[in-house]
């Protein structure tokens, strides 16, 4: 999606802990947001490379800030750029932040820019419009 700029801003809730991997931050009943700046995915796809199961594709798109990612919770929320969805929140390392004991990990989002034909024709198909 060329108009990606540096950076966008993702609203997704903050994490609270849904799982057995205790959260890195407190629960809150407000949504937030967070401005997480877009990598290209040959970057992500680097910064993956110590986790043999994470592979970034195409359908990827990924953003990065030290200390900022999805979390447990937020998969599904959207990542909006300039007013645009650009992608849905998908995963990242276990648990919330970007640290594990095998270093630092982007978050992973859905490119919906790569399927957009597909949502167009399932919106006509269904008569959504």
């Amino acid at each position: 999606m060329s108009s990606i700029g540096a950076s966008c801003r993702r609203h997704v809730p903050s994490c609270p802990n849904y799982s057995n991997y205790p959260a890195r931050t407190n629960e809150s009943m407000v949504l937030n947001e967070a401005k997480i700046p877009v990598i290209s995915n040959r970057q992500c796809s680097a910064m993956w490379k110590r986790n043999p199961d994470a592979i970034i594709v195409p359908s990827h798109i990924c953003g990065f800030a030290p200390n900022i990612s999805v979390c447990n919770g937020d998969s599904g929320g959207p990542m909006v750029c300039e007013g645009l969805l650009a992608g849905v929140a998908s995963w990242t390392i276990k648990g919330c932040g970007t640290k594990s004991p095998h270093g630092t990990f982007p978050s992973v989002y859905v490119r919906v820019s790569y399927y957009i034909d597909w949502i167009m024709n399932t919106i006509r198909a269904n008569n959504f419009v």
